[in-house]
């Protein structure tokens, strides 16, 4: 199964179209819409990511922080999204009010060697993915990684996407994954020359490896 591939943290049109020459392609752009994050979209750059954007087959991701639906439906009157990442302590009920809004819902979990994967149950039937990043400082974009083999303990349904200091050394590893539920993978910091700025020679390489 070709893994989905995602690429988070975007912020810069130009970027954007540049990556857009590449080979090959993301499935998904994140956009970030948390304001204590060094990736954060500001609204004033929401026109131009959007003509950036719809310029690709790429689907949108908008990742947040517990924002309230009113705060998300706000971001995507102006920047329409296909999918809402929630990366705090949102509630199951705020994942299936999003799912009747017609998004397609990604909650993230923390994940270090303590996690507990029974933790993710009520939320099985109103999220589409799963998103599982290293435990760090900040809600997400720590730029580490966890162990991996703690993935063999999850038996959920819901599929996952595997994210947390991803790096261009780490393409062997990910081939050789062997869980049943792993969809996609969430690429970020390790793909930077800065935050917010990717570097579309890194990734293009990447991704032609990958898939």
């Amino acid at each position: 199964m070709k893994l989905l591939i995602k690429v988070c943290g975007l912020k810069h049109a130009e970027n954007i179209k540049i990556l857009a020459d590449n080979e090959v392609l993301p499935d998904l752009y994140g956009f970030i819409f948390h304001a204590r994050s060094p990736r954060y979209v500001t609204e004033t750059a929401l026109a131009d990511l959007s003509v950036s954007t719809s310029q690709t087959a790429g689907k949108r991701v908008g990742v947040f922080v517990d924002a309230g639906l009113s705060d998300i439906l706000a971001i995507h009157e102006q920047f329409p999204l296909d999918y809402v990442q929630l990366h705090g302590n949102e509630s199951p009920a705020l994942c299936s009010k999003l799912r009747k809004q017609s998004f397609k819902t990604i909650k993230a979990f923390q994940v270090s060697d303590q996690v507990d994967f029974y933790q993710m149950t009520p939320y099985e039937t109103v999220c589409d993915y799963f998103l599982f990043d290293a435990a760090g400082k900040a809600p997400g974009g720590n730029g580490i990684r966890f162990n991996w083999e703690i993935l063999q303990k999850y038996q959920g349904s819901t599929p996952f996407l595997l994210s947390g200091g991803i790096r261009p050394k780490h393409v062997n590893q990910i081939l050789t994954l062997n869980h049943p539920s792993i969809r996609g993978i969430d690429l970020n910091s390790g793909f930077e020359v800065a935050p917010g700025q990717k570097d579309p020679v890194l990734l293009n390489h990447f991704l032609k490896a990958i898939t």
